[in-house]
């Protein structure tokens, strides 16, 4: 890393081979300190300056999360990830709240470990940038530990995959400056949109699903209903039922959404995916009334996902239901307008 100085992290981990081992490995590309128990961490953490901190979770004297919390009243801005071969959900419920990047669950792979810190380090954003990208993972794990979502024991199993891709995609700025419009447009919409992308990248991590095709449904998700920034907002928040007229302006955010994540340079996976998500495999759904062979498999899961999610929030026009009275009522209405494999595998999620 000639030219430049190289980012800093400190390794805290109790055992000696485990500080040694990371040591060697990162210290290729970063400068690395460690120390061998919370206490001595967070003494050279008040002491010094890192860009990151790589910590396990139970150490003698003073364990991770007291770490992390320690950190947080400190130096709120500085970058954690957590390693542990033990965790459990209340540890990654109290790390999420508080702020962590990734879980690295141990024996970890070295691709991993270079993967997450690069992940979290490597972005080049502005500050405002980086700011509003930190405010939508803190709004994602927010959303994540409302859990809606299924069994926590079940996702703390994907989280660290999960909050990777996360990193990933927010890594883009243009990303961050379209979910920043749409929050600001309407906050309701900006969270149901982030919640059909947790939704969708919470089971394709759980089927294992290659790296690429999980980014594409995740940010699909992220951005499906972009579009509804061009429409009426009086008519989005309308709580009687809509006119047949006023239905034909909310349909037109598919066109909407397609249009705008073009001219944003998004990719045609991505803008394909905000045109037929409302798209039915009886061809009764809009704007084109495409039958299955017309929709693609990753606008046919988010669609899922999408009705999933608005059946189990809160709408002007109806009260929430709960995981599985929407899982109920998906049945009951939906039969060979969606993918049935698709909801197969949120019900296997939701039930555990």
């Amino acid at each position: 890393m000639s030219g430049e100085s190289k980012k800093k992290i400190l390794v805290v981990d109790d055992e000696k081979y485990i500080t040694d081992l990371l040591n060697e490995l990162l210290s290729v590309e970063y400068t690395v300190e460690c120390a061998n128990d919370g206490v001595a961490a967070f003494n050279k953490i008040n002491n010094g300056t890192y860009d990151l901190v790589l910590s396990d979770i139970s150490m003698p004297n003073l364990d991770g999360i007291e770490l992390l919390r320690l950190i947080r009243n400190s130096q709120p801005n500085l970058s954690v990830v957590m390693m542990s071969g033990l965790a459990t959900t209340d540890n990654v419920i109290d790390a999420l709240n508080l702020g962590a990047a990734f879980f690295i669950k141990k024996p970890f792979k070295v691709n991993q470990v270079l993967d997450s810190i690069k992940a979290k380090l490597g972005r080049v954003q502005t500050e405002k940038g980086a700011q509003d990208s930190e405010a939508i993972i803190t709004d994602i794990n927010y959303l994540i530990l409302s859990n809606n979502y299924g069994k926590m024991n079940e996702i703390k199993t994907v989280l660290p995959v999960c909050n990777e891709i996360y990193y990933e995609i927010l890594k883009d700025e243009k990303t961050v400056k379209n979910l920043v419009k749409i929050k600001q447009f309407d906050d309701a919409i900006y969270r149901h949109s982030l919640d059909v992308g947790i939704i969708a990248s919470i089971i394709c991590a759980f089927r294992r699903v290659k790296a690429g095709t999980l980014k594409t449904i995740t940010l699909g998700g992220f951005v499906h209903d972009i579009g509804k920034l061009n429409v009426d907002y009086n008519i989005l928040n309308k709580s009687e039922k809509l006119t047949p007229e006023e239905f034909e302006q909310i349909k037109m955010h598919t066109f909407f959404g397609h249009n705008i994540l073009l001219e944003e340079n998004f990719p045609e996976e991505i803008a394909e995916i905000a045109f037929k998500h409302h798209e039915k495999l009886d061809g009764s759904g809009y704007p084109r009334g495409y039958t299955e062979y017309g929709i693609d498999p990753a606008s046919q899961f988010i669609a899922v996902c999408d009705i999933y999610s608005a059946l189990t929030e809160k709408r002007p026009y109806r009260k929430k239901l709960t995981p599985n009275e929407a899982l109920e009522l998906i049945h009951k209405d939906f039969q060979n307008k969606i993918n049935f494999e698709i909801v197969k595998l949120l019900k296997l999620f939701i039930d555990g």
